[in-house]
């Protein structure tokens, strides 16, 4: 008789001192963490401040495209090589190579886009600051190496790239805006900063590889088609996260996209916590999906209780205190971005269960079933932008993404149990 494996207790081994991995792994992230959220807070306080609300949406216009060009610059490939560096630690240097060398050809694509983009639509101060800015698609190719530091979970060497990038740009963006240099200076700044981390990556990572770039069609293909259905999960959900600001410019104005964008900025910190969680915790589940799927069953049960547990106190929080926040952190002219910032940080709840969810998936090899989710979520929020925010703005763009990211939570986590029982049945 075949033993009921799936009803089995789940084995200690798996969670044995995963709390404590994640509790010291996030400690070693504190320090850097911190750093980002007082810049983060300083740049929307200055930049709402010194900017008009028409150029502070041009800001967030610009970062859109970028996050957007980023994206379809990667298609998954950076999460599917973390993967295969951590079941194949001994192929890692030809690994990182040859996929370096593709990324810096699918790097190009975009840029190339956002140039169009700037050049056949924007004008004005937008339109230069989109083309400088998307430089950082080629610089960000070259920072791949950094997977190797993800891959051996060394949360401390990573963190150093990251001060180097965002001090040197925090630094220059100041200076540049109060020099007068506005918008255009700021994308100077923010791409000075960018090569900074770069330096700083390519420091780090070199004892574990060399950062040359190898042209192998055969390995190119290989890549591509392992991370294709993880690429078009991401391309979706970056379509969730941005087409509104795009929506937005198109069918209102660029002051809405200042105001959606005052909105948009807590919700965006806040969603740093479970992507950090999981840069400890998803090595140790493709670990776990070839060796012991039970054990990643009871890894994915115990990370998203705990997510939806922390998740729930922060929803309740900021929609109270929101008039608050936007009024301290925004000043005045961004009072209508109280009610997008109280919709906004239920897509954020959502998302703190989602990725955990679609993680699992990715690590079973089973990204079909988030590209699911994705499929559902994302033509419902373009139908949802398009009814509402020609009558509510804003706030209609913030409600349209957290009715998708509902969506997605929903079918992620349905898809995550039905494969998790399939491997441990199996």
């Amino acid at each position: 008789m075949v033993p009921d494996t799936a009803s089995a207790p789940p084995p200690a081994s798996a969670l044995a001192g995963l709390t404590q991995r994640l509790a010291r792994n996030l400690a070693m992230q504190s320090v850097t963490q911190v750093m980002h959220l007082v810049i983060s807070i300083a740049s929307v306080y200055v930049l709402t401040r010194e900017l008009t609300v028409a150029a502070y949406g041009g800001f967030n216009y610009m970062l859109a495209v970028i996050v957007f060009g980023l994206t379809l610059a990667d298609l998954g490939v950076s999460t599917i090589l973390v993967r295969e560096v951590v079941q194949a630690p001994e192929r890692t240097e030809p690994l990182v190579q040859s996929t370096l060398g593709l990324k810096v050809v699918m790097s190009v694509v975009p840029m190339a886009g956002a140039w169009a983009l700037a050049l056949l639509l924007l004008e004005g101060d937008v339109r230069w600051a989109v083309v400088i800015f998307s430089l950082t698609l080629p610089i960000q190719a070259f920072t791949l190496p950094l997977v190797v530091l993800r891959a051996r979970v060394l949360i401390k060497r990573a963190a150093v790239a990251e001060v180097a990038n965002r001090v040197t740009g925090f630094v220059l963006m100041l200076a540049a805006v109060y020099a007068g240099f506005g918008l255009v200076g700021a994308a100077v700044a923010l791409v000075i900063g960018e090569v900074a981390g770069l330096v700083a990556i390519l420091a780090i990572t070199r004892a574990f590889v060399r950062p040359i770039p190898r042209v192998d069609l055969g390995a190119w293909r290989l890549i591509l088609g392992a991370s294709l259905t993880l690429g078009l999960v991401n391309v979706l959900g970056a379509l969730v996260n941005r087409i509104d600001f795009f929506m937005l410019e198109r069918m209102t104005s660029m002051e809405d996209v200042g105001v959606y964008g005052a909105a948009y900025r807590l919700p965006t910190l806040l969603e740093r916590l479970p992507l950090l969680a999981m840069g400890t915790i998803y090595p140790l589940m493709s670990g776990l999906a070839v060796r012991d799927p039970n054990g990643l069953r009871a890894v994915y049960h115990w990370t998203i209780t705990r997510s939806a547990l922390l998740a729930v106190p922060i929803v309740l929080v900021v929609s109270l205190t929101a008039p608050w926040i936007i009024a301290l952190w925004n000043g005045p002219g961004y009072e209508g971005a109280v009610t997008p910032l109280r919709w906004l940080i239920w897509s954020t709840g959502c998302m703190y269960v989602s990725v955990i969810a679609s993680n699992v998936l990715i690590a079973l090899g089973r990204a079909h079933g988030a590209l699911s989710a994705w499929i559902v979520a994302a033509p419902a929020n373009v139908f949802l932008n398009l009814m509402w925010i020609p009558r509510y703005g804003a706030t209609g763009a913030a409600a349209a993404t957290a009715a998708s990211f509902a969506i997605a939570m929903g079918v992620s986590m349905w898809m995550a149990e039905r494969h998790l029982s399939r491997a441990v049945r199996a």
